[in-house]
């Protein structure tokens, strides 16, 4: 196959359990199963960037998979909810607000534009050592699984990865931390991470026009 995505993955594990405070807040990134693959929601401490351990699962329900998510919210203080609005993210969005009074939701509409910039983004937090990641094997296999492939019809490179291999743990996770504030002054700011930035704020500007 193609070359790593994701370079740094040991660097950057770390061990335990977010700590949890009244006054921390947080965000939480959301994919949703699709057939056979799981339902990730995955929590980060925007006070340290630490990520806590996802909760996937899979062959639940909606409604199950909404009070999943809800109970999740809770817990993290009502953080900034980033659910994928594609496909039944609309509905899973609507029924939340409605039936949990669940607020904060920051729909994510997935384009293989916006795709590719989500994991983006979550690659050059890893390498430029931003984001701190936990010993949870499913992410870790994705991440180490995914690679770079050239469409040579096309010539257009896409992130893939290999037949019987997941993506959710990964998408949830560039989800929780699509929105990070760019890098402080004090650290070298690597040329890729500028280049992220840009696609968030072409991101931003998209949601403004749709919001008028």
């Amino acid at each position: 196959g193609g070359a790593n995505v994701f370079r740094r993955i040991k660097e950057n594990i770390w061990h335990g359990r977010l700590d949890i405070q009244p006054n921390r807040k947080y965000a939480i990134g959301v994919d949703l199963a699709k057939l056979s693959d799981f339902t990730v929601i995955t929590p980060i401490d925007l006070h340290n960037w630490q990520v806590g351990t996802p909760d996937r699962f899979q062959q639940l329900d909606y409604p199950m998979i909404e009070s999943r998510i809800e109970a999740n919210w809770r817990k993290y203080n009502k953080g900034t909810l980033r659910i994928e609005k594609n496909a039944m993210g609309e509905a899973v969005i609507d029924h939340l607000i409605s039936d949990k009074g669940v607020t904060n939701i920051d729909p994510f509409l997935t384009t293989e534009a916006t795709k590719e910039a989500a994991l983006k983004n979550l690659s050059i937090l890893l390498e430029t050592d931003q984001i701190k990641i936990p010993d949870f094997e499913p992410l870790l296999k994705e991440l180490q699984t995914a690679r770079w492939e050239r469409n040579e019809k096309t010539k257009k490179i896409k992130m893939t990865w290999p037949d019987g291999y997941h993506d959710d743990c990964v998408m949830s996770l560039s989800f929780a931390v699509w929105d990070l504030a760019r890098l402080p002054v004090e650290k070298p700011i690597n040329p890729l991470f500028i280049e992220a930035q840009k696609y968030r704020e072409a991101s931003a500007q998209q949601k403004t026009i749709m919001r008028i």
